[in-house]
């Protein structure tokens, strides 16, 4: 809704609200400096399967990012586009979620339990450039 006082979009309590110092750093520019920094430090600690380390955290990161970019040589980062992830496994919605930043990719999670026609209209509506699944595809 418009403020109608002031014709902006935002309302006037937003407006002059204490300026909060915001940290310029990426996602995948702090879990790279771990992993070149700390590598053997904990990064994921799934309730069922060993840790897994910021190394192989970042190492699993930068496989999904080539595979996505359909480049296996080195890193890459630049795609456009967003990426509708679909995985019923807890160590894998982490790893798809950071391998679709590290390739310059946005992201929508969805739950692979939705029903089959939630899932369609979900598809149509946000046409993804990329699909990752993991577990029972949806239908």
């Amino acid at each position: 809704q418009e403020d109608m006082a002031s014709g902006s979009p935002l309302p006037a309590e937003w407006k002059n609200g204490e300026k909060v110092e915001v940290n310029k750093e990426t996602i995948v520019a702090r879990i790279r400096f771990q992993a070149a920094n700390e590598p053997t430090l904990p990064a994921l600690i799934p309730p069922i399967l060993p840790p897994l380390t910021y190394g192989e955290f970042d190492a699993a990161c930068v496989r999904m990012c080539r595979r996505l970019a359909g480049d296996e040589r080195g890193t890459v980062a630049g795609m456009r586009g967003l990426a509708v992830v679909c995985v019923d496994h807890a160590l894998m919605t982490p790893l798809a979620l950071c391998g679709c930043l590290y390739a310059g990719l946005g992201y929508a999670p969805i739950s692979p339990t939705l029903p089959a026609e939630r899932l369609r209209a979900i598809f149509e509506m946000l046409r993804p450039s990329v699909v990752i699944i993991h577990g029972h595809p949806p239908p």
